[in-house]
């Protein structure tokens, strides 16, 4: 049905895609409503209408709720004696308003004193980088082509985040609720604490690295495997290919010098250093022909613009490249 309705009426796709939303991203618990609960959402319905149709007759503008009921919904849809298009609409949201409310309702008990529960998803495109306040007081550095969502209003309970990419954490200390990173099939968990993570999902490397504090790092998908707990200095590397994961060492004012600007490869392959300046620099980089030889490039650059860069690594790695806008097309000489 909603298929052809929205054939016909294709301007209403962003309303039916958010009442899709609503019910797809409802809780697995379900708030079952008593009958009470029922007859008086129903009664609140029904005094609207009422209030709509007299509205209606001074203004042929007004907006319409028909009225949700069993009998009434299963006539119209066995019958279709008033089956028109509009009509299905305002059953339509009806009932999303029914199940926005129960699902708003459950929120606000299991959440006391939120007002609102809606995640927040925020991106940076290649080549920018930006800084997150969040609800707690903690803060997100996000490195170019990478992306958070949180809850605005975090739980009483945890303060969980979703991160694709890299970024750079700062947590405020809150002993009475835990915050976790999930990202590539690792969740990192602190009380209060500073840590970088990088998980982008065109490289099959995710790296936790802990500046301060103290964390704790497990594989979401195997979650009876021993927890890695990390202290500064050390880091957990999971091979999304071979789902191992590793203990690490770095080097800590390395491991988040990219919010300030700064490029280090360390033995880079020429796979690493094109994803690399791709992400920082927001161009796309060709290859004319394949290079003869196994890369293992070192270098670090502070703020360099994208030219200076690419003639210093060409000094080292012998290729050519042109550039126009944002293409970069590179042609090996070994």
């Amino acid at each position: 049905f909603w298929s052809e309705w929205l054939a016909k009426n294709p301007e209403k796709r962003k309303t039916l895609e958010l009442a899709r939303k609503i019910v797809e991203n409802m809780p697995s618990a379900q708030h079952h409503l008593s009958d009470d609960e029922i007859l008086n959402i129903t009664a609140g319905i029904e005094e609207g209408i009422d209030h709509a149709d007299a509205d209606a007759e001074s203004s042929t503008t007004a907006a319409h709720i028909i009225p949700i009921s069993a009998q009434a919904t299963t006539k119209s849809m066995r019958g279709k004696e008033t089956g028109t298009y509009k009509k299905w609409l305002a059953y339509a949201a009806a009932v999303v308003v029914l199940v926005a409310s129960s699902y708003f309702a459950l929120i606000q008990f299991d959440n006391p004193g939120n007002t609102t529960d809606h995640y927040v998803t925020m991106e940076t495109p290649h080549g920018q980088k930006t800084q997150i306040k969040l609800p707690d007081g903690s803060s997100i550095w996000l490195n170019a082509g990478s992306s958070v969502k949180y809850l605005e209003h975090f739980s009483n309970t945890n303060r969980q985040i979703e991160l694709e990419g890299e970024a750079y954490f700062e947590v405020a200390r809150d002993t009475s609720r835990p915050f976790t990173v999930f990202a590539g099939g690792l969740s990192t968990t602190a009380l209060g604490t500073s840590f970088n993570i990088s998980s982008y999902p065109d490289d099959n490397l995710v790296d936790v690295n802990l500046i301060t504090g103290k964390v704790q790092v497990e594989q979401t998908e195997r979650p009876n495997n021993e927890p890695i707990m990390l202290t500064p200095g050390l880091g957990a590397q999971l091979n999304t290919s071979s789902n191992a994961i590793t203990r690490t060492t770095f080097e800590l004012d390395k491991a988040s010098q990219w919010k300030d600007g700064i490029i280090e490869f360390e033995a880079a392959s020429f796979e690493k250093i094109e994803k690399t300046l791709e992400r920082w620099y927001a161009v796309d980089i060709t290859c004319t022909n394949e290079s003869n030889h196994q890369w293992s490039y070192n270098g670090q650059f502070d703020n360099e613009d994208l030219a200076l860069v690419l003639r210093k690594i060409a000094l080292t790695e012998d290729f050519e490249y042109e550039m126009d806008k944002n293409r970069i097309e590179i042609t090996f000489n070994r």
